[in-house]
């Protein structure tokens, strides 16, 4: 049985919804992605040698983009958590492909500092893609709704995008129809 659909609100994170409430479902799919992760690292010299380093990263990124769709494009809790076993694509595949990589392009006695830079400089734009792309906006988004807690209904609501966060500061806007649109945080 389908998940109901709610207009506007369809493009939301369900896995939550597979617990009937609870966080089970993010905890399955969260254990999927790695345990798909695992079998790729721990199958990665098989998979080297079915290509190049370059047709490894493309194969990887086009999954990631692949994936990245589906999930967006999906209503179903069963579905994303299928999804969740394209991490082993999208990351496992990638990382296993780094390390090769750098194994052939830094020499031996740098390899561990040449993976360990490697390393602090995916997960370093991570952090700050995410903070970039979420967390900014939504400490903005509590900023507005803390000064309307304490009636301040002319603050700003950060509008950004078209995402669930947008759609929050959508909803806040109209249920405090003195809010007005803002742009607290834009870039």
């Amino acid at each position: 049985m389908g998940q109901p659909k709610t207009g506007r609100h369809e493009k939301r994170l369900v896995l939550g919804r597979l617990g009937k409430g609870g966080n089970g479902g993010i905890g399955l799919g969260m254990a999927l992605g790695v345990l798909a992760e695992v079998v790729v690292l721990w199958q990665a010299p098989r998979l080297e040698a079915l290509g190049s380093i370059r047709g490894l990263f493309l194969v990887s990124f086009g999954g990631t983009a692949l994936r990245w769709l589906l999930v967006g494009s999906t209503h179903e809790g069963w579905a994303v958590l299928g999804l969740q076993l394209l991490h082993g694509l999208t990351f496992g595949l990638f990382w296993a492909t780094s390390v090769r990589a750098l194994s052939q392009w830094v020499p031996a006695p740098m390899r561990a500092t040449g993976q360990a830079l490697f390393g602090a400089l995916v997960f370093g734009l991570g952090v700050l893609a995410m903070r970039r792309l979420v967390t900014r906006r939504l400490m903005a988004l509590n900023q507005a709704m803390a000064r309307a807690e304490k009636g301040d209904f002319l603050a700003r609501v950060p509008v950004e995008g078209g995402d669930e966060i947008a759609e929050v500061a959508k909803w806040l806007e109209g249920a405090h129809p003195g809010m007005a649109p803002g742009a607290v945080g834009s870039a």
